[in-house]
């Protein structure tokens, strides 16, 4: 109540009643998480080369470059954003679309970066290092401090936006994930929906095996390989997913399982796939004519990737629409 006696709303700054410390603490942290990346990005659109070494890729400033630099910032923003809609109350009021739509990418992008960046930091750890005449052979990119901080801090962003919003999920959505598959509703039958999920799986199974093979004899580097083995274990779990809910293989799965496989399967495919694309078509890290470009493979990878990781948000939302409707899972 102010002087006037007038009463002053806070609805959309303080959390949502009963999240508790714990959640408002995490929402901190995913903040203060982007913090290194919002500064690194506003800086080098502003002309800065700050962690950027001399006659590296990245002082050349071409257009496509800018483009890229604002994009990437817009994304992490949204992070920011996604973490507040988490805990207070105006995420409460969002259409869920509106919510899980960027979650689903941010899970895309994130899932990858925190499974491999701890393996990377342990067993590169243990293993050997380059040598002086290795590291000064190498092309200049990045300072060696920006790397770390970085993917840290995307680390750091998938873990703390991932507790936030699994109890957030089970709050607002949880009941349309009890239940087996064998409980779901019948799908409504179309050559279209079967021709759909038959793509989904082709696409899906091509992707994983040309990502299996190079994670096991077609790349060179510890990081380069488990990233390969990361996406070619989407692709298995996009697979998997579809055979459960659409095919309704192994009607005993549990719901939360199958929905949570073709999720995370699905994002890390069609974003990864989208991410891959776009840098290959803009060239931004293509600096001499004799520099090798993506092969027939990856292009197909790629293609491959976005095209099942999509299909699979298709059935996705059309699925949420079967769920919806009362008594969806018998319960």
């Amino acid at each position: 109540m102010t002087a006037s006696g007038r009463t002053v709303s806070r609805r959309t700054t303080r959390p949502v009643e009963g999240v508790g410390r714990a959640r408002v603490a995490l929402c901190a942290v995913a903040i203060l998480a982007c913090v290194p990346y919002l500064l690194i990005k506003t800086a080098w659109l502003s002309g800065s080369r700050v962690g950027i070494p001399e006659g590296s890729v990245l002082t050349d400033g071409t257009t496509t470059l800018h483009v890229l630099n604002a994009v990437t910032l817009a994304l992490d923003i949204c992070v920011v954003v996604l973490a507040l809609a988490l805990v207070l109350p105006f995420g409460r009021r969002l259409p869920g679309w509106l919510l899980l739509l960027p979650l689903w990418a941010a899970t895309g992008l994130l899932t990858p970066l925190v499974l491999v960046v701890p393996l990377v930091t342990v067993l590169g750890g243990l293993g050997p290092r380059p040598s002086a005449a290795e590291e000064a052979a190498a092309p200049p990119f990045l300072d060696g401090w920006v790397a770390p901080l970085v993917y840290g801090g995307f680390t750091v962003q998938a873990l703390a936006l991932g507790a936030l919003f699994v109890p957030y999920f089970r709050e607002r959505w949880g009941h349309l994930l009890r239940g087996r598959v064998a409980d779901l509703p019948a799908a409504p039958a179309g050559r279209l929906t079967s021709g759909a999920a038959v793509v989904a799986v082709v696409a899906a199974a091509t992707a994983g095996a040309l990502h299996l093979w190079w994670a096991l004899a077609g790349r060179s580097g510890l990081v380069l390989r488990l990233m390969e083995g990361v996406h070619a274990a989407a692709a298995a779990g996009a697979v998997l997913a579809v055979l459960w809910l659409v095919f309704r293989r192994r009607p005993g799965t549990r719901l939360a399982v199958a929905l949570t496989t073709g999720w995370a399967g699905g994002a890390v495919l069609a974003a990864w796939g989208l991410w891959w694309f776009v840098m290959s078509v803009s060239g931004v890290f293509h600096t001499g004519a004799d520099e090798q470009t993506s092969t027939p493979a990856e292009w197909l990878a790629y293609s491959a990737q976005v095209i099942s990781g999509l299909l699979l948000l298709g059935m996705g939302l059309s699925l949420s629409r079967l769920l919806s409707r009362p008594g969806a899972t018998g319960r």
